[in-house]
């Protein structure tokens, strides 16, 4: 049996008066009902009598690719086939498809990632601000002789006197800061910067504060692993993974702080307006 038969089963409830939204496929075969589908959802009577839908919604498959010629065969497609329906609203954009153009905006938009500071557009620069931010704290301080050997087998070698941090972040927080070969990784202690060395653990990671002052390395001193100066897109790129990869492996241990945003001078008022009512749309 086709989910368009099932559907109508599943939503019947006479204790309901909710509102209702349809999902439409255009290519991501992920979810949501095709044309066929559509067109016997829509041939049954008893459905439109009582699931009229306030919200008719797709995703583009090649949303964040603006110069992709399939977003304007999506669009067409989307229209074609919430031309059978009428009285309810229409919405094709998410965080890519926002900044493809009004043409794509309808009635209602959904931004995601974007409103994490995810770049929406790839291969173009990032109009979103970097609002994300990651911190944790040094927990120990241990001072090293050249020579000594620490971490998981042992595998990094003190190559001179050094200032090692204990930081309290590890993969059992979601992400492993661990840098890969070749690679480095650096975490910030005000204006200073520390790497990553060692190989990280389940709840630790090792930072090298050799050359931090003493006044910013303290046990205590808060450490952030990201910033506006390390954003989500270059610590992505540095795990070899997706800025939305990242942010969805941060574990559940990690306590969620909401902070108000203060836009920097060169975004006034009039800038933010603008933006409100492009995203509103």
């Amino acid at each position: 049996m086709s989910r368009s038969r099932r559907r109508p089963g599943r939503c019947r409830n006479p204790n309901w008066f909710g509102q209702m939204a349809v999902q439409l496929d255009l290519g991501l075969h992920r979810l949501g009902f095709g044309m066929e589908e559509l067109d016997h959802l829509i041939s049954d009577p008893q459905w439109c009598a009582e699931m009229v839908p306030d919200l008719m919604l797709a995703h583009l498959p090649s949303g964040n690719d603006r110069l992709s010629q399939r977003n304007v065969a999506d669009r067409d497609r989307f229209l074609k086939m919430t031309a059978q329906l009428s009285g309810f609203r229409k919405s094709v954009a998410a965080s890519s498809g926002i900044f493809l153009g009004a043409e794509f905006h309808f009635d209602v938009v959904r931004p995601g990632s974007a409103l994490f500071g995810i770049n929406p557009m790839r291969g173009s620069a990032n109009p979103m601000l970097p609002v994300v931010t990651l911190e944790s704290r040094i927990i120990q301080r241990r001072h090293l002789k050249a020579g000594t050997r620490f971490g998981y087998d042992r595998s990094f070698t003190a190559e001179q006197d050094m200032l090692v941090g204990i930081v309290s972040f590890g993969a059992m927080d979601g992400v492993l800061f661990s840098p890969r070969p070749g690679q480095k990784i650096s975490v910030f202690l005000d204006t200073h910067t520390a790497p990553v060395i060692g190989s990280g653990g389940s709840d630790t990671l090792f930072v090298d504060l050799s050359d931090v002052p003493d006044r910013a390395c303290r046990e205590g001193q808060i450490v952030s692993l990201i910033n506006h100066q390390h954003d989500l897109e270059t610590c992505a790129f540095e795990h070899g993974i997706t800025e939305y990869e990242l942010l969805a492996r941060l574990g559940s241990r990690l306590p969620r702080k909401t902070c108000p945003i203060v836009l920097p001078p060169c975004i006034g008022k009039q800038g933010a307006i603008n933006t409100r009512d492009q995203t509103s749309r």
